[in-house]
């Protein structure tokens, strides 16, 4: 969280408010802020160990917190807001680095426990799961579920969703050197989807720029020639039947003589 948001001020005025509350009261406060803005009584309560409906009821007369009729998550229990980010932040501020990161692996323990059906049912946990698995520096889990919601979205013909899903997980990739094998391999599949994503999007400079991408980071004559067909589709879709051909020609090329699904599409008539 970005605490040079908040102007000093107003800080100090929801510091100070924060800090007058009862000890067990502002606990409980400072462990929803750190799930987020939305929360659930049923994920506080099992981080604290402890029954919060009193807390909850308090913050709630106070004005911090309301309760929201329709649940993102029913089976967490009952859904929360903070009244506004300005307190979130106030109250996610006043907790050590060190705890900040305990609760983030705690709130990423909750949602890992889940029945994965729970989970799927609920495609919006998926990323708000992976938030917590990255504060608490669960990198490669954290991958994982931003590729399953990119893939969730991209199903459900939610393209934005996809491609904010996507981008997440390739900007993980990124944060770590060297990569291990499987996630690199990983890594150049999502670029794949990313980049048939931003096609499907007609965004077409971005697309070509991602299939670049990956084509620079595989090896095998399948793979590069898999790529090089979608580049060659990507440029026929716009029209640029001679760049469209080359890509068909070079992904013919690496699959020589063997035998491939992929020649179909590679075929020049």
């Amino acid at each position: 969280s970005d605490a040079s948001r908040v102007p000093r001020s107003v800080a100090d005025v929801l510091a100070a408010r924060i800090e007058a509350l009862p000890p067990e009261r502002r606990e409980t406060l400072r462990v929803a802020a750190v799930m987020g803005r939305l929360f659930w009584r049923s994920c506080v309560e099992a981080i604290l160990g402890r029954p919060i409906d009193e807390d909850l009821r308090a913050l709630e007369t106070a004005a911090m917190v309301f309760e929201l009729g329709d649940s993102l998550f029913p089976a967490g229990g009952a859904q929360h807001i903070f009244k506004n980010e300005l307190l979130r932040e106030a109250a996610y501020r006043t907790l050590p680095e060190a705890r900040l990161v305990e609760l983030h692996a705690a709130t990423w323990g909750y949602f890992a426990a889940l029945d994965p059906q729970v989970v799927h049912d609920h495609p919006r946990l998926r990323l708000f799961a992976a938030h917590h698995a990255v504060e608490a520096g669960e990198l490669r889990s954290a991958f994982t579920l931003y590729v399953q919601a990119g893939d969730q979205a991209r199903a459900a013909r939610s393209d934005l969703e996809a491609l904010e899903a996507y981008a997440k997980a390739l900007a993980l990739g990124d944060r770590v050197a060297p990569l291990p094998a499987e996630w690199a391999t990983e890594r150049v599949a999502v670029l794949e989807k990313h980049a048939l994503t931003l096609a499907d999007l007609r965004q077409f400079d971005e697309a070509e720029a991602e299939f670049e991408r990956a084509l620079n980071q595989v090896a095998g004559a399948e793979d590069r020639a898999r790529l090089e067909a979608n580049i060659g589709a990507l440029y026929g879709a716009q029209g640029k039947l001679r760049a469209a051909t080359r890509h068909f020609r070079a992904g013919l090329e690496h699959l020589g003589r063997r035998s491939s699904p992929l020649a179909g599409r590679l075929k020049l008539d």
